[in-house]
């Protein structure tokens, strides 16, 4: 598992409007951190979510292997246990992985 992987996690059930279910998510974490739990940002493939400030779009390629055109919900963004995370798909590119932390940090006020 490592920092652009994407995995189905299994997402539970809160309330409010939190995404769940079995869905892929990013890892936005560094894998030097070894913690029992990791960030990452669900995807869901409702395009009408490009609407929310806190969205990209992640397109279907040959390196990340999604079947459909995806919303990657960085406002979406959660800690989880590693246990949550089933199969690996893929991997975003370098291109759509800068853009995600861009936004995360512009979402988190951590401006450059």
């Amino acid at each position: 598992m490592k920092l652009d992987d994407i995995y189905f996690v299994d997402l539970p059930q809160i309330g409010g409007r939190e995404q769940m279910g079995k869905r892929p998510a990013v890892i936005v974490q560094e894998a030097e951190y070894n913690l029992p739990t990791l960030l990452v940002v669900p995807l869901t493939t409702k395009i009408k979510a490009l609407d929310f400030a806190g969205t990209i779009l992640i397109k279907p390629d040959e390196r990340n292997h999604l079947d459909k055109e995806s919303v990657a919900l960085a406002f979406q963004l959660r800690a989880i246990d590693r246990k949550r995370l089933s199969k690996k798909i893929g991997e975003l590119r370098v291109d759509q992985l800068t853009k995600l932390q861009s936004l995360t940090k512009e979402l988190l006020g951590m401006r450059d």
